[in-house]
């Protein structure tokens, strides 16, 4: 098995997507095109349901 060496650490962000659903995204902005082809990378993660309760509208995938 071949071995690579971390370049760097990026941390989640804070944010929120569909109809306000909180959510942290470490992978989905533009400044990270090396880690094509992945769109985004999302953590939902919550004990309180008005977190995530709105859900998101409707999305072609």
């Amino acid at each position: 098995m071949n071995s690579r060496t971390l370049q760097r650490v990026i941390e989640a962000g804070p944010t929120s997507d569909g109809a306000g659903v909180k959510l942290r995204r470490s992978l989905g902005q533009s400044a990270w095109a090396r880690l094509d082809p992945f769109l985004m990378l999302d953590h939902f993660s919550t004990d309180n349901a008005n977190d995530y309760i709105a859900g998101f509208p409707a999305h072609p995938h």
